[in-house]
């Protein structure tokens, strides 16, 4: 395994992976670079030349160039217009099986942990709340929603393994919005 760096590579020129089980949504990665900026690199497998992580980032930003949004912050224009983008360079798998174990495991360990429910739903009200809303960050409204009910139900009724004091409260100020549906009582 070689020193890792940092090089800026045209969109144009990432060569995805042979097979990539991955879905992505598209949408949602476009709002967030248009919310957020371009930040988290390409990785390219040095082996093959070709894309290991960052699959749907540079399908969203080949989209986005070719909808002639402004340039996202993180992204370079070359001087023909087209845009370059921060690549990792410097790791090389050790053969086809490798490089696929990578692709696998640098999608789905992002997700292996899971989320704490009632952290996630007191962070994602606050965000709600500001002029962006949940726009680029992947969650509906009607997820939100749906993850409160489930936050709601389980500190009132937590598991017999869970101590009591151990379940979060509510956060001090529910946020409301024009259109929210509150759902009161047992249900």
């Amino acid at each position: 395994m070689g020193e890792r760096t940092i090089e800026y590579v045209l969109v144009d020129d990432l060569v995805p992976a042979d097979r990539n089980p991955k879905n992505h949504s598209i949408e949602d990665l476009k709002a967030s670079i248009k919310r957020f900026g371009y930040t988290d690199p390409v990785e390219i497998d040095e082996r093959t030349g070709r894309v290991v992580s960052g699959h749907g980032r540079g399908k969203a930003l080949a989209e986005l160039h070719a909808e002639g949004v402004d340039v996202p912050d993180g992204v370079r224009v070359e001087p023909d217009g087209r845009w370059s983008v921060p690549v990792v360079r410097g790791w090389s798998s050790a053969n086809d099986d490798e490089a696929s174990a990578y692709l696998v495991g640098a999608n789905r360990l992002t997700i292996a942990g899971g989320w704490d429910d009632a952290e996630l739903a007191a962070m994602l009200q606050r965000v709600s709340a500001t002029d962006l809303g949940l726009a680029g960050i992947g969650y509906a409204d009607d997820e939100l929603q749906q993850l409160l009910i489930q936050v709601r139900a389980h500190e009132r009724h937590p598991p017999a393994d869970v101590d009591p004091d151990d379940v979060p409260a509510a956060p001090p100020e529910p946020v409301t919005r024009l259109g929210d549906l509150w759902l009161l009582g047992e249900h």
